[in-house]
């Protein structure tokens, strides 16, 4: 079960997924449930600043609510530096590797920043929910 479980008929199109701050090590997860009713999903992280060298990865992963499984849907490249790294998943899109996956978002989606090491890094994460 995810840390955070969001409502995308409450949240709306645009969902503030982590705030703005300094972190050096892997923060809760956040699901959003009834995604399904949306066609597309575009995830983005936003560094702002590094301390040395830092390296995070953002996955989205469908979630199976009877088994409690995940399973992962698209796994950005390791992001090491400032600047902006969206991750599409929307039937259809070309496929890039690790930044666009041509596939149907699952009733319950999960987004997961992973931290590979202690050094600091400054980011913000959003979904935007596509018709």
């Amino acid at each position: 079960m995810a840390n955070h479980i969001l409502e995308a008929t409450q949240a709306g199109p645009a969902v503030n997924i982590l705030t703005s701050a300094s972190r050096t090590a892997s923060p809760d997860t956040y699901e959003i449930q009834g995604i399904d009713r949306y066609s597309g999903l575009v995830v983005v992280c936003d560094v702002s600043a590094v301390v040395s060298t830092p390296s995070i990865t953002v996955s989205i992963q469908g979630v199976d609510r009877l088994s409690g499984n995940t399973w992962t849907i698209l796994t950005s490249p390791a992001i090491t530096a400032v600047g902006t790294t969206a991750l599409k998943i929307h039937p259809g899109i070309t496929t890039t590797a690790n930044l666009a996956a041509s596939d149907f978002l699952p009733p319950f989606t999960r987004i997961v920043v992973t931290h590979s090491n202690a050094n600091a890094i400054t980011y913000t994460v959003a979904a935007y929910l596509v018709n």
